[in-house]
Parts: C-alpha cells; sequence; structure tokens
C-alpha cells in the first residue's frame, strides 16, 4: 500500500503435475516373500527318531509305565490324558525315554538337545527338567532325578 510494486512481481503460477500411476509389483513381491517366510518358520520341526530295538514302542511312539510319548506330533500322553508338548521338551523328553535308568551327564544332554542352536545355555536344561518334571507328576512310575554334581536320571519302575 505504501509503496509501488511491479505487477510482473506479484504473479504467482502454481502447475500440478498428474501423479505416475502406483505400480504394486514390488508390494505384491515383498507380501509373497513374507506369506513364504510366514509358512516356512512355522512348520513344525520334526524331530529325527530312531526305535532302538529294546525301546518300548506303541503305535504312535514311546512307551514308559503309564505314560506314551508321541515325538513327531509332539503330544505325551498319562493315563489317558493327553498334552502337547514344546518342541526342546519332546526332544528332551525322548532323550530320557530312550536313555531311561541311565545317568545322564549334563554335558551329553546338552550336546544332544542343544547343540544344533549354536548357544548352548546351561540353565536351559534345568528350566526343561523342571517343566518336563511337572508334566511327569501324574504317572507315579516315572520321575526325573538330579544326581549332584552330574546330571540326571530318568527313573521307570
Amino acid at each position: 500500500m505504501g509503496r509501488n510494486q511491479i505487477r510482473q512481481c506479484s504473479e504467482i503460477r502454481v502447475v500440478f503435475h498428474r501423479p505416475e500411476p502406483v505400480r504394486y509389483g514390488w508390494f505384491v513381491l515383498m507380501v509373497a516373500v513374507l506369506v513364504i517366510a510366514g509358512v516356512w518358520m512355522n512348520k513344525k520341526p520334526q524331530i529325527q527318531t530312531e526305535l532302538s530295538e529294546d525301546a518300548p514302542k506303541t503305535a504312535a511312539g514311546l512307551c514308559i509305565s503309564e505314560t506314551e510319548l508321541d515325538v513327531q506330533n509332539l503330544k505325551i500322553r498319562i493315563a489317558g490324558n493327553e498334552r502337547d508338548l514344546t518342541f526342546r521338551e519332546a526332544k528332551l523328553l525322548d532323550y530320557f525315554f530312550r536313555h531311561s535308568n541311565e545317568l545322564l551327564e549334563r554335558e551329553r544332554l546338552l550336546k544332544n538337545i542343544w547343540e544344533d542352536e549354536g548357544i548352548i545355555v546351561d540353565r536351559s536344561l534345568d528350566v526343561f527338567v523342571s517343566r518336563l518334571r511337572k508334566i511327569l507328576a501324574q504317572d507315579t512310575g516315572l520321575r526325573i532325578v538330579n544326581v549332584r554334581g552330574v546330571g540326571y536320571r530318568l527313573e521307570a519302575e
């Protein structure tokens, strides 16, 4: 208002460009990769089992006392009650069943159960044995005994 303005300097031009169409190729590829990775990671791990000739067997797996262990399906049946197991619980219990009434050193258990993970945590064995003791408490003919300073033994009557 107080000064003279040149008309050409006060013009503002706004130009809108049309956006390019969105391409979904990369998005679809990423979703496909994530779906495949999710399916692969959620796949149940298979435990390699070799039934020895002297191990008690049933159609589903191993059987000691009133307890039947189905390692492939990660299940345990005690006196007719079925329960799901984790992969590691099933693998450890399978090892105990195959070596029942035998003293198993801690190092041997850690090597055979956790060696494929790369990182072995000594306390993991104690935690899983505690879990298995609670599960096996229903069967009075089975118990996991701690042999101080050496390892564990699955005692079957």
